[in-house]
């Protein structure tokens, strides 16, 4: 059905030498190659790029710019890559959409790290969410998906204090996270009908359908969760998010299962011109959190859950 939509270019090296399909790496982009430049740098620094598949998902349209990001991510001879051009505007919530059917509907994988082009990652990034991944399974036991994204801005001596503390059902957006099969099977069904409903021009188009679609989560609230918790009103707020990230809270939600992060961040999001960003809001926004590379991330895999004031 969507092979009609897609250009697949393999690189000739190509194939599955992780035959065992336990992690493939998904990174979206559509016309910044200079913050898709910086964000691989960051990635290649991860030794984890070297021996897992990396599926390139570039978006097309008027304002693409794919022969540039192709340009620039090839030139980083990543082992296992595979380049995805879009022959139309996707627009990132369905890029981002289709890039989660590919790896778990069609190729299988066990977990995806979801990147986006301006998601600049720490060197032990891979490894440190594959870790909390694990551990949040065990001892939180309803995890969906893990993220090293905090924005809680804290100074370099605050951050050692929290370096393994993590908070569940944590606020903010959707970055740079680590999700498995299960929780996809999870809540995919969601995602295709936000998709079949709302996304079917590509491009902005939930921006043309935002009041459809906060009907369609008054719906799927009120029918299908009536009196479950406080998150039930935020949905109902008329200013809630319709993008995929609103969706992929609401789906969450609908699923009982929580995203967790770390309290101190451990990727930061450079793009200071995109969708939802200028210079003026991202420093706002954004331009507080440094990335800080910490040794200990190497031997972390044992965390707290954090319940009191942070600072």
């Amino acid at each position: 059905m969507y092979k009609s939509l897609l250009l697949f270019l393999f690189i000739a090296s190509f194939s599955f030498a992780s035959e065992d399909k336990k992690l493939a790496i998904a990174i979206a982009g559509y016309n910044r190659p200079d913050y898709l430049d910086e964000t691989l740098e960051a990635l290649a620094r991860n030794p984890e790029s070297m021996t897992t598949p990396i599926f390139f998902f570039f978006d097309g349209g008027r304002d693409a710019k794919q022969n540039e990001n192709l340009a620039v991510a090839k030139r980083y001879n990543f082992p296992f890559a595979t380049y995805i051009l879009r022959d139309k505007n996707f627009g990132c919530g369905k890029n981002l959409i289709d890039a989660r059917r590919q790896i778990f509907d069609k190729h299988k994988y066990e977990k995806a790290l979801i990147l986006e082009d301006d998601n600049k990652i720490s060197s032990n990034y891979i490894q440190l969410m594959l870790e909390l991944l694990d551990w949040a399974k065990k001892d939180i036991g309803n995890v969906g998906l893990v993220s090293g994204w905090s924005n809680v801005p804290l100074n370099f001596e605050e951050k050692d204090f929290f370096l393994n503390k993590v908070v569940r059902n944590a606020h903010g957006n959707y970055w740079a996270y680590l999700m498995d099969a299960d929780c996809w099977n999870a809540i995919k069904d969601v995602y295709y009908e936000y998709e079949r409903s709302f996304l079917y021009a590509g491009g902005k188009s939930h921006y043309d359908h935002q009041h459809a679609i906060r009907k369609w989560i008054r719906h799927r609230v009120e029918k299908y969760h009536p009196t479950q918790d406080s998150y039930a009103e935020w949905f109902l707020n008329p200013n809630y998010p319709v993008g995929q990230d609103g969706i992929l809270r609401l789906s969450l939600w609908e699923a009982n299962l929580n995203y967790t992060a770390t309290i101190v961040n451990r990727m930061v999001n450079i793009g200071k011109i995109g969708l939802n960003y200028n210079e003026e809001v991202w420093q706002r926004n954004l331009g507080m959190y440094e990335l800080d590379e910490f040794e200990e991330d190497v031997h972390l895999d044992s965390f707290e859950i954090w319940v009191g004031k942070i600072r």
